[in-house]
Parts: structure tokens; sequence; C-alpha cells
């Protein structure tokens, strides 16, 4: 959530200033937080399903879930994002009607992921991942339909190359769902470890084996990609390039899915086998448990007020971390105060939290 906020700062800097080494820089940091938003969701259900005895029940919370995603969230963004539209996209509600947050979809993973986790195998669900993610690029390039209608859902599908956007879909099913069903990896270990099958320490050396073999994987499937760009990038089809091009689902994924096992083999250590509690992951767990408010309120203090100060368009290349380093606390203190409200974090948060042992 902190890195969305550091992103979404960096959107107000003045065109004219932003490089592509800058680009390269933010968006190769933050970019990470999507993918961690769909695997840790994946996650979380995963062990839902995986340790409670009516898996219905889970379902049946988590499709209510969904559809609080689906149809409120969509139009709650637009709002609060809405002065940070200029005025032509504001009056023609181009926010609400052509930007398909997150949000969407993780709200339809949510209703079909957990029918396939209860169906299949971890390990199948793992191939199965890595085919769609392998078989999306070759649909998002060769697979051009005519009609308007197969076009747009072939974006909300599979995805699209940006010049033949038409509803600027961030975030298409197939590969994000590969992403959330990937999660149940981490998942099925979790309930390993809640069993008695494995302990903590295991599970977080096993994590961190398997980020020592994705992480040289991107390096090598990011190069090839290069060295493909270089050799045949002017006999080659260009969309095939723009398809496969470094990102969130295609090469960058595996360096992104390490550094995530990497991190929460870090604190699965160090919290649940040695035992220690800091005041920093507590302060950022605050916006884990008020996720879904926090991302859309983080809309309106990063976004909407300062485009209603005139600020949008107008800081230099170091002001953004000037936003970030004032708007992480005013969201953390609305969150906190929220989560207060809904009594999901109590006055002694903290203090309980210390007080657990490994």
């Amino acid at each position: 959530m902190a890195l969305v906020m550091l992103q979404h700062s960096y959107h107000l800097v003045n065109p004219d200033l932003l490089t592509p080494t800058t680009d390269f820089i933010v968006y190769f940091t933050t970019k990470i937080a999507s993918v961690a938003f769909m695997a840790v969701s994946g996650m979380m259900i995963s062990y839902f399903l995986f340790t409670r005895n009516d898996w219905q029940a889970v379902y049946s919370r988590f499709a209510k879930r969904a559809i609080l995603l689906i149809v409120l969230a969509h139009p709650a963004i637009w709002l609060t994002r809405y002065f940070y539209y200029d005025a032509a996209m504001r009056s023609t509600l181009y926010g609400l009607n052509h930007e398909y947050p997150i949000t969407d979809t993780i709200g339809l993973s949510l209703l079909i992921a957990p029918l396939i986790i209860r169906s299949t195998s971890t390990r199948f669900r793992i191939v199965l991942a890595v085919c769609v993610l392998a078989f999306t690029p070759f649909a998002v390039a060769f697979f051009m339909p005519q009609s308007p209608v197969l076009s747009m859902a072939k974006e909300a599908v599979f995805g699209q190359t940006v010049d033949r956007s038409i509803l600027q879909v961030g975030w298409p099913l197939v590969p994000w769902l590969a992403i959330f069903l990937l999660g149940s990896f981490v998942a099925e270990g979790l309930d390993g470890v809640r069993k008695g099958r494995l302990s903590a320490s295991t599970l977080s050396k096993h994590m961190v084996r398997t980020a020592f073999w994705l992480a040289p994987l991107g390096v090598v499937l990011t190069a090839a990609y290069k060295i493909l760009k270089m050799q045949f990038g002017d006999s080659w089809d260009l969309d095939f390039f723009k398809a496969i091009y470094p990102g969130r689902t295609t090469s960058l994924l595996p360096i992104y899915l390490a550094v995530l096992l990497i991190v929460y083999a870090f604190l699965m250590t160090r919290i649940d086998v040695r035992g220690k509690h800091d005041r920093v992951t507590w302060f950022f767990s605050v916006f884990g448990r008020t996720s879904l408010f926090t991302y859309i309120m983080q809309f309106a203090v990063i976004h909407s007020v300062p485009s209603l100060m005139g600020l949008k368009g107008k800081l230099n290349s170091w002001q953004p971390l000037v936003l970030f380093a004032i708007g992480l606390p005013i969201c953390w203190s609305i969150s906190y105060a929220y989560g207060r409200l809904r009594g999901w974090i109590g006055a002694d948060d903290y203090e309980q939290l210390s007080a657990l042992k490994p």
C-alpha cells in the first residue's frame, strides 16, 4: 500500500521533467505492489479454504466481498480520484466508464479461484498458472478480432497492447487470476505449519529456495527478450514484442515473486519463529487490515487533494517524495481510525501483538 502511494505521488510530476530513467526507477520498484495484491489475496483465501471445514461458508463470505469490490469499489475509486481528472474527463465520466481498477480483477478472482482451488492440487495450479501466463502474450499479440465487442472482451480477459486499448483494463483477468492462484503455493505451506506437518522455519527456507530459482529465471527471460528484440525487432511482428515486453505478468513476474517470498520468509522468521515484533511492521499492518478502505481513500489524499491545490503536473522530480512523506502518515491516521471504528484494531493493539509467543 505504501508503494502504491509512492507511485501515485509520482503521477503529479511535471510531464516535461519525466525521463526514462526516473520512470524505470519508480515503476520497476512500485509495480510489485499490484503483484503483491493478487498473490497475497490468493494466499489468504486459499489458506481459509484449506483450514476451514466448511469451504462453502468461506466461499460465501468471500463472494460477498467480491460483489462489494466489483459493485462499490469501482465507483468509489472514481469518486475519490474525481478532482485528479481534468474537466473534460469529469464531464464525460471517463474514469468511471473507461478505467477498470485492480479491485475489479480481485473481485472476479475471488469468485472464480475458490472453485479451482478446491478441485485441483497445488502442483496442478502452479502448472496451470505458468501455462496461462506463457500463453497470454500470444493471445494478446496474434488474436486480433475485428468486432469491437470481441476486442473489448479480449482486452478484459487477456489484455491488449496500449495502442489498441479501448477499455484501458490494466489488470486483465486471465494472467492476474494466474498470479492469484500462485498464492495458494504459500497457503498450502501455512496450512502445513498450522497442522504441524512442518515448522515455520522450514517453510521460510522453502520460500527462500524457491525465490533463488525464480529471480534468475526472471533475469534470463528479460535478457531473452532483449536478445530477441535486437535480432528480430525489424522482422518479427511488433505486437509480439509489445506483448512480451518485460512487465508484471511477463519476464519481471518471477523477480517480483522472488522478492515477495524473501520478504515474507524474513517476516515469518522474525515474527513467528523468533517472536520479535516492532513498531514498523505493526505500523504497516494497519494498512493490511484496512486494505480496501486504505486503497480507495489514498486516491483522495494523494491524487485529488493535491490536484485541487493546483499541484497536478507541477511537481519537480524530488517533490513526489515530499508528497509521499506527508501523505503516508495522513493515510495511516485515517486508516487507523477506521480500523478502530470497525473494531479491527484495539486500543492496546501493539501491546497485545508483542505479548504473543512464537
